[in-house]
């Protein structure tokens, strides 16, 4: 898994294709859904647009928007060390997405 920005300059197409044949192919791409806000329309037609991404898996684990998650920042903390039920729902949220990430990694990584 990749993830890749396209570059500010010119890069050598061939060092590309090179690491590509080594790799396999393409990078695969995945997607997840965060910021979600539970039981609203936006939430399902968003689920339904990435599920459509040619050449990119939906992850089904959903971050939901929770000011837990929100806080962290501004207090030097995760979800795993913020006290309180959001924050507990937030850090299970961010599990179940971490292990479907590494359930797409091939074997041996």
């Amino acid at each position: 898994m990749l993830i890749y920005g396209l570059p500010a300059m010119p890069c050598d197409y061939s060092n590309r294709l090179q690491a590509q044949s080594v790799r396999g192919g393409l990078p695969k791409g995945l997607v997840f859904l965060s910021r979600a806000v539970k039981n609203t329309k936006l939430k399902q037609e968003a689920i339904a647009l990435l599920s459509q991404i040619p050449d990119a898996k939906f992850l089904k684990p959903i971050i939901h928007q929770k000011q837990a998650i929100a806080d962290t920042s501004g207090q030097s903390l995760t979800v795993w060390d913020l006290p309180g039920q959001a924050a507990s729902e937030a850090a299970i949220e961010y599990d179940r997405l971490f292990k479907a990430i590494l359930k797409q990694l091939p074997e041996g990584v």
